[in-house]
């Protein structure tokens, strides 16, 4: 349904209401056609007011009306529903209780119009509008109860004229296969009809007829503040021919507060009325007129008529259409599809199709006229491929419009059921190919190792594509572009080659067009050189730690030439005054090179840790006394700067971790080399203790093995052997010092034997005595 006027769109909660008002509200909203139905169809209207009395009856009746009433729904079994509108109207603009209740189901209106007959005294009327196809469907036949329409707190300003009403109606359009072929068109609005001037009638033309037949035409209407007590000039003529219903709705007051279809009288300021108009027009009739006269206001908020009229009903459609072009083109191709849908007559060969676009101006251009080839039947259809050209001087994004049963200057040569179906638009674009800036691209990377570097190509999306709305699509090599392989994850690219070429192309994401230029990108990978000071060991500066003086330090060796680098050094974050490829360690600390290539400007920076470290200095003290079977020592006072490890006579080496001493056990006698070393590798230092021991037992049997007894390491003692019974029989010192086991060259028997030991201690040179025994074994 179209309206030429200003519409308000009124959103609340999950409902959409369509009103039309202008600026100033309208004296009347026009009848125009909603629905039409051609087949076996037929409709039953039911509904009832919510006024108790007729507000125009003298005495005044009190100035209130209800706020629910009902009504019966009877259809046969062979009537099936097809579509249900309901319609309620009453006073105000229809924004006050927008939300009404059928059988309990809340319902928002789906469109409202709101007239001011008067124009004078803002008393405004409206009527509203809402398919209920669903629920009736749902619920068929019974009690149907309107409410919830509360107005009673709006109506103290139309008690005065006695101009007020409310109630509702439900329109129901059924399928029974035992009626004739049949064309219902239903008509609504809110037509005022009011006084001598402008709107003291109302004309409702009904074109695109064929009658075939005039048998039970009717003609129906829902209108409000109809009276029985107040009427003058009150009519409703159908082709010049004024309509009554004896004893029911006179022809003088046909708005009377009646029910034509339950013979109610008491229908207060609302009529439900039908008509038999088959009297009224001919076979052949192509059109009728409807006209509503009344000097008293009266509203008319729909209109249905039924009529035997055979006519064809042209449609058409796009098929198989995107709505987008083909890229830079100025031809469109797309299928076309003209229906002969709710219709009752065969549409004839040669039914045009008008094709138009919207120029900058939105008018509209003619492009060209189709005919379809054949006969299309009652439901069926034709499908036509068109290629049409595009004046240069349409923009790429119009509007494509299809007109049935159009020629080119809008006429419409076939009579045909409903005209207002007829036109077909579809957004149109017309792509032309993405601008791009196709200036080859250089991008110099740098490598650190040799197995390739990740690249976000889309970095350079801002460098190639003019629109930001459009896309970069890139392609590894030409090949790949040339067979549409675009690079999937272009965000995580792996560059494996010290040289590549990257294809890049714009694409409209709408269209799908692609820049008809590309952008190269030349993208090189410089390898950044590796640089190890290390080379498997620690650096290490060693100093002296008691004059602090450098032994040796390590050369930081870059094994970079300086004509193709340059360098940057700091120590422990501070900057050196050096610039060489190779730095002559000072001190320890944290060294840092900066390199950077000159070609490439690639850089690469090292940092590694220089420790110092020195030789060990210790002291070394025996354990216990000497002679002891299990000599220990222990070292101590440890000084030095870093790590060192200990060891006797370079076996089981123990490491130095800041303990007071060190302590090595089981030792055998004699000169023992107690070795200090700098874990780093600066060095060693090494002491030799003298550990006194003794042999606890000797076998003298010439087999070469512990064949004497001797001290051998106090070569200036003097040892004197004893028997058992105190008997001297040996005297050791320098010049003879091993005993053979003989007395008097005698050979002695297995026994234990004494000796006295004089020495002089080790350290002191004090005279010192040592008594122990040992074994003589044969």
């Amino acid at each position: 349904m179209s309206h030429n006027y200003f519409t308000y769109f009124y959103l609340s909660f999950s409902f959409l209401i369509v009103l039309n008002i202008n600026a100033q509200v309208p004296t009347t909203v026009p009848l125009e056609l909603r629905a039409q139905f051609n087949g076996q169809y037929d409709y039953v209207v039911i509904g009832n007011t919510l006024n108790e009395f007729d507000n125009l009856s003298s005495p005044p009746p009190p100035c209130q009306m209800l706020s629910q009433s009902s009504a019966e729904l009877s259809l046969e079994p062979n009537q099936s529903i097809v579509a249900a509108y309901l319609y309620w109207s009453g006073i105000g603009d229809g924004l006050f209780d927008p939300e009404i209740q059928l059988n309990g189901q809340s319902l928002f209106a789906d469109e409202i119009n709101v007239v001011d007959p008067q124009q004078f005294s803002f008393n405004f009327y409206y009527g509203s509008f809402k398919n209920v196809t669903n629920q009736i469907t749902l619920t068929g036949n019974g009690i149907y109860t309107f409410d919830d329409l509360e107005l009673n707190n709006i109506i103290t300003e139309y008690c005065a004229n006695g101009i007020y009403f409310s109630g509702w109606s439900l329109l129901v359009i059924y399928q029974d296969s035992t009626l004739p072929t049949q064309q219902i068109n239903i008509y609504d609005g809110l037509a005022s009809v009011y006084g001598y001037e402008d709107n003291a009638f109302s004309d409702i033309s009904i074109n695109n007829l064929n009658i075939v037949n005039t048998q039970n035409a009717r003609l129906a209407y829902l209108a409000w503040n109809g009276s029985p007590n107040i009427f003058f000039n009150e009519s409703i003529s159908f082709n010049g021919n004024l309509l009554s219903n004896p004893l029911l709705n006179p022809v003088d007051n046909p708005f009377n507060g009646t029910n034509s279809y339950t013979g109610a009288t008491d229908l207060w300021n609302m009529d439900l009325d039908v008509f038999d108009i088959s009297n009224f027009i001919a076979v052949g009739d192509t059109d009728a007129t409807l006209t509503f006269t009344s000097v008293p206001e009266r509203f008319i908020q729909n209109v249905v008529t039924v009529t035997r009229s055979e006519l064809p009903d042209a449609t058409v459609q796009l098929t198989n259409f995107s709505g987008i072009g083909n890229c830079n083109a100025q031809s469109l191709s797309f299928e076309a599809t003209v229906y002969n849908l709710n219709s009752s007559d065969l549409l004839p060969a040669n039914t045009p199709v008008s094709v138009f676009v919207l120029d900058d101006n939105n008018e509209e251009v003619f492009l060209d006229t189709f005919f379809t080839q054949n006969i299309i039947p009652v439901n069926g259809s034709e499908t036509q491929f068109l290629t049409l050209d595009i004046p240069p001087q349409i923009p790429n994004n119009t509007t494509l419009i299809l007109k049935a049963n159009t020629l080119e200057d809008d006429s419409q040569p076939i009579n045909e059921a409903n005209v207002l179906n007829n036109n077909f638009s579809a957004d149109l674009i017309m792509p032309q190919s993405p601008t791009i800036n196709d200036q080859p691209l250089t991008v110099n990377l740098c490598d650190d190792v040799s197995n390739g570097i990740f690249i976000n190509l889309t970095e350079f999306d801002s460098d190639i594509k003019i629109n930001p709305e459009h896309d970069v699509v890139y392609y590894q090599s030409q090949t790949d572009f040339d067979n549409n392989l675009p690079i999937n994850q272009p965000n995580n690219f792996l560059i494996d080659a010290n040289t590549t070429q990257v294809i890049a192309e714009v694409v409209d994401p709408v269209s799908g067009c692609a820049s008809t230029t590309q952008t190269i990108i030349t993208i090189q990978v410089a390898n950044i050189p590796i640089i190890d000071f290390y080379q498997g060991e620690d650096l290490v500066i060693c100093v002296d730690f008691l004059t602090n003086t450098i032994i040796s330090a390590p050369i930081l060796n870059t094994q970079l030439n300086e004509t193709d680098y340059t360098f940057e050094w700091f120590l422990d974050g501070n900057i050196l005054n050096f610039t060489g490829s190779s730095l002559q360690v000072q001190e320890a600390g944290f060294y840092e090179v900066i390199v950077t290539e000159i070609t490439t400007n690639c850089q690469t920076s090292y940092v590694a840790e220089v420790i110092e470290s020195s030789i060990p200095d210790f002291e070394v003290n025996v354990i216990g006394q000497n002679f002891n079977q299990n000599n220990s020592i222990e070292i101590t006072n440890i000084q030095g700067v870093g790590d060192f490890e200990f060891s006797v006579n370079s076996q089981n080496w123990q490491s130095y971790q800041g303990e007071s001493q060190l302590i090595f056990s089981n030792l055998p006698g004699g000169e023992i080399q107690v070795i200090g070393r700098s874990l780093a590798g600066c060095g060693q230092n090494i002491k030799s203790v003298l550990l006194l021991n003794y042999p606890e037992f000797f076998t003298p049997n010439n087999d070469g093995f512990n064949d004497t007894w001797s001290i051998t390491n106090l070569p200036d003692a003097k040892v004197f052997i004893f028997d058992r019974y105190g008997k001297l029989l040996k005297k050791l010192d320098s010049s003879n010092n091993t005993w053979d086991g003989t007395f008097n060259g005698k050979a002695m028997p297995a026994n234990d034997y004494w000796f006295i030991l004089n020495y002089k201690d080790l350290k002191t040179g004090e005279p010192k005595r040592f008594k122990a025994n040992f074994t003589l074994k044969r």
